[in-house]
């Protein structure tokens, strides 16, 4: 009985585990790091992963004054998310051949979803080039602003995606499909609901996707003059991550929020290797609330204000806007109504961290493993119950996320009032 039960579940396990891999769309569109298990366990699965340094031209001949030490960047990386689908599969639906292949199915697709939702999520979360649109999305001018974004901020143009919900690809799907254009390009528009690249982003239709509550904080102003941040590698508590600065401000009515985006008064954005102004307001994210949501209150939020007003190295090497917000100046809120949001990154911005499950032998259950391209490994293990007659199956996936560089990712919202 044991050998016949494993047979069916090897031949089960064995075709869906590609289907799963299949199911991975958003996933495999970013950066994917392995992390040995013996470390990871001796480091509670954290890893402190640096970025890439920025270094800064200077002119002339003589360079005495200019040998500065670099500021090395550095991100902390977690691999810490356990999913699992549990079932019971009972004496009886053995009967039926067909249970344990719909069973198993249903596995593969919920934590296929929960991986990709994970992503997207992310990607919506923390991206912070946002890209507000006052009316409903149509097409490629919408798509054409990301791209304008991320090139006056100098993200590398290899690897970019984007990825739209439902209503909004089919709308500029039908848009492209209603213009003169290559007829084998609008007949996949038209036929297909299918985008293709559109201005530099490979383009992917999510099935879920995230949404973001208006704004409701009015009258938010800064708490202060002089608030900018300087970049460092480390400090007396240990590595420093660069990615988030704490702000105080003060809040005249209702309340701000994580997620909220924003911009400031004559704080621009530069290139993040040449350093020229963009001319376009630098945009930024509500990460996390530290001390009050209305109020006068600190929240921390991503990117920091890196204007060099200090004059260290760390600032000039990753200098990001053109001026420091002056005090009492007022948070201009971009999420002005409730929609869903599209994700846009480089691949390298975010950062999958598969994880290992061990696979014990002697225990008297089978397993079963199938690692995608990507490094995910999704596990399948079974064992005989005589209490309940019958065979408790579970799938489990072990992974992280990250988002490395929030400056190489954003989001695309359309209907903003």
């Amino acid at each position: 009985m044991t050998q016949q039960r494993a047979k069916a579940t090897e031949i089960v396990f064995d075709k869906l585990a590609e289907e799963f891999e299949d199911l991975l769309v958003i996933s495999d569109n970013i950066e994917s790091h392995s992390t040995d298990a013996v470390a990871g366990e001796r480091s509670n699965y954290t890893e402190w992963q640096t970025m890439p340094y920025i270094n800064k031209t200077e002119d002339g001949l003589d360079q005495t004054a200019n040998f500065k030490g670099s500021v090395q960047r550095v991100v902390p990386t977690t691999v810490n998310t356990f999913k699992s689908v549990p079932f019971l599969f009972t004496g009886t639906e053995m009967n039926d051949p067909d249970t344990l292949a719909r069973l198993t199915s249903s596995a593969t697709n919920a934590l296929a979803s929960e991986i990709e939702n994970n992503a997207i999520d992310l990607a919506c979360r923390q991206g912070t080039l946002v890209v507000p649109v006052l009316n409903p999305l149509t097409g490629f001018g919408d798509v054409a602003l990301c791209d304008s974004i991320m090139n006056e901020q100098e993200v590398p143009t290899a690897d970019r995606k984007l990825a739209l919900n439902s209503r909004d690809y089919n709308l500029m799907a039908g848009n492209l499909a209603a213009r003169q254009l290559d007829s084998s390009i609008t007949s996949e528009a038209y036929r297909k609901a299918s985008l293709g690249d559109v201005s530099g982003f490979d383009t992917y239709k999510m099935q879920s996707s995230y949404s973001l509550a208006a704004a409701t904080g009015t009258t938010v102003t800064m708490n202060g003059a002089s608030q900018y941040y300087t970049p460092k590698s480390e400090d007396a508590s240990g590595p420093v991550d660069s990615r988030y600065q704490t702000i105080s401000i003060t809040v005249g009515g209702g309340t701000v929020a994580v997620g909220d985006a924003f911009t400031l008064p004559l704080v621009y954005s530069l290139g993040h290797q040449s350093k020229r102004n963009s001319g376009q307001l630098k945009t930024f994210r509500i990460h996390e609330i530290v001390t009050g949501a209305g109020g006068t209150g600190t929240v921390k939020i991503s990117p920091p204000i890196i204007s060099a007003e200090g004059a260290t190295a760390g600032e000039e090497q990753y200098k990001n806007v053109s001026a420091t917000p002056a005090d009492s100046a007022e948070l201009t809120f971009l999420n002005t109504a409730n929609k869903q949001v599209n994700p846009f990154w480089a691949k390298n911005a975010i950062q999958l961290l598969p994880g290992k499950l061990p696979m014990p032998t002697g225990t008297g259950a089978e397993f079963r493993s199938y690692t995608t391209k990507n490094g995910i490994t999704i596990a399948m293990s079974n064992q005989w119950d005589n209490n309940a007659r019958g065979t408790t199956v579970r799938f489990d996936v072990f992974y992280g996320l990250a988002m490395l560089q929030p400056e190489m990712a954003g989001i695309l919202i359309g209907d903003q009032l």
